[in-house]
């Protein structure tokens, strides 16, 4: 399984909290809608899964969301954001991934590339390579 590196800014760590937050964290990060995570699922385990049985997952055990996951949504959810099942599960503090915060210059290059169109982010992409081979071969 490649790591799975989560960037986010550090006054939002509390999303990570609790397996609904984390499945809501990836769902939203990945781009995706309860509907469509929920055909993902049911893809992955051959189950009919539905966008309300999604919103149930993300939502706190005290809340009305579900405490266990079943272990087949549970491994399918892992497959399908290509990340260890225990990390979903159990949280970082119970998992060999961490969060990386970025820094302040970091986050400015994310939005950079974010803003700009394809045929940008490809040049900007091409120059970065660049330097970065410049000052391998420097070292």
């Amino acid at each position: 399984m490649q790591t799975f590196r989560i960037v986010m800014d550090p006054k939002n760590a509390q999303k990570l909290e609790g397996m609904a937050g984390r499945i809501r964290f990836l769902r939203t990060a990945f781009g995706l809608t309860p509907a469509e995570l929920a055909v993902k699922v049911g893809q992955k385990t051959g189950k009919k899964i539905t966008p309300e049985a999604v919103r149930k997952w993300e939502k706190p055990a005290g809340e009305g969301g579900v405490k266990n996951l079943e272990a087949a949504n549970l491994y399918a959810l892992a497959d399908i954001f290509d990340i260890n099942a225990r990390w979903i599960a159990l949280g970082p503090k119970n998992s060999p991934m961490r969060p990386i915060f970025p820094t302040e210059q970091e986050t400015e290059l994310i939005d950079l590339f974010r803003a700009m169109n394809e045929a940008s982010r490809t040049a900007f992409l091409t120059l970065g390579r660049q330097i970065h081979a410049q000052l391998s071969k420097q070292s």
